[in-house]
């Protein structure tokens, strides 16, 4: 039988069961999963997870996650030795992914507590390469004990550290960073997102590239401090009489700063020398945004 035969007879075929049988919607089976464990909001599946850590002998704490955000408070004074983390894991499908994928990625997502010497971890974990639809976020709520010195790192999403009298390091890469109460030295960078640190007592290092920098120092440090973004304002208040030696620079943008108390050299983008006799260096630099001295 020749080709144009064949489409012929298949086109006939076609058509007869067209005139005899009714046409009806076609339903796929799909597989059942359990909703044990998890609460399910639209496309996003949400998974809590508590965990009690236990630092009498750690000396500092690391908190990673990759997508999410970091919030440290101040334990609760009736567990001074203690660390509370709460875990939320959500995972979304979008138009390419399904439940099946959802929970298939789940079983690779986690939040692991390692210790290394005197260094306490806490890490989410999830897989280095995700399929098609499917997306992870875990956040991070942990409370721990205030004159523990502590690390926290964040991919996509915001840090927050509050009244910490230890050394305080935050990074982020895509988010904001905020700071507040926190008696020790601190450093804070993230690459696109706003730095802004309250009630600061000790040295400060603030740094983002897309972003602006607000600092409020309610003490005098004791050593140098810097500030810097490229493209965003910098403000700084400094507590009243304290003394500073100011190294302040920008390219475009305004320079806000008056003080009777200043001696030095002060050009339209440049201000250099010291307030109530000197002290320790503010360093502060933007390319493209004001700065303001209060």
């Amino acid at each position: 039988m020749k080709r144009y035969e064949i489409v012929l007879v298949a086109a006939a075929v076609t058509a007869g069961l067209a005139g005899s049988v009714s046409w009806l919607p076609v339903t796929w089976a799909q597989p059942e999963f359990s909703t044990e464990g998890y609460e399910q909001s639209g496309n996003t599946y949400i998974w809590q997870r508590d965990i009690q850590i236990n630092v009498e002998e750690a000396q500092s704490a690391v908190f990673k996650t990759i997508n999410g955000f970091v919030d440290v408070k101040p334990q609760e004074p009736d567990a001074p030795n203690r660390i509370d983390v709460h875990a939320e894991i959500k995972l979304t499908r979008g138009l390419l992914g399904s439940e099946a994928k959802v929970l298939k990625v789940k079983e690779s997502v986690d939040v692991v507590t390692t210790r290394e010497k005197e260094q306490l971890r806490v890490e989410a974990v999830q897989p280095k390469t995700l399929p098609w639809g499917v997306s992870v976020e875990v956040n991070l709520t942990v409370k721990v004990p205030k004159e523990l010195p502590l690390e926290v790192v964040t991919v996509n999403g915001a840090v927050t550290a509050r009244e910490i009298s230890a050394p305080v390091k935050l990074e982020s890469t895509n988010g904001r960073i905020t700071a507040e109460a926190c008696a020790g030295p601190l450093s804070a960078q993230t690459v696109n997102g706003a730095v802004r640190v309250a009630e600061s007592r000790r040295e400060v290092q603030a740094e983002t590239v897309n972003g602006s920098v607000e600092v409020e120092m309610t003490g005098a440090p004791e050593k140098d401090s810097s500030l810097e973004t490229v493209n965003g304002a910098v403000r700084v208040r400094l507590p009243v009489n304290a003394g500073f030696t100011l190294d302040l620079e920008n390219k475009n943008g305004a320079m806000h700063f008056e003080s009777s108390a200043f001696t030095g050299d002060r050009q339209k983008h440049k201000v250099q020398g010291t307030i109530h006799g000197g002290g320790p260096v503010l360093r502060v630099r933007t390319v493209n945004g004001s700065i303001t001295v209060e």
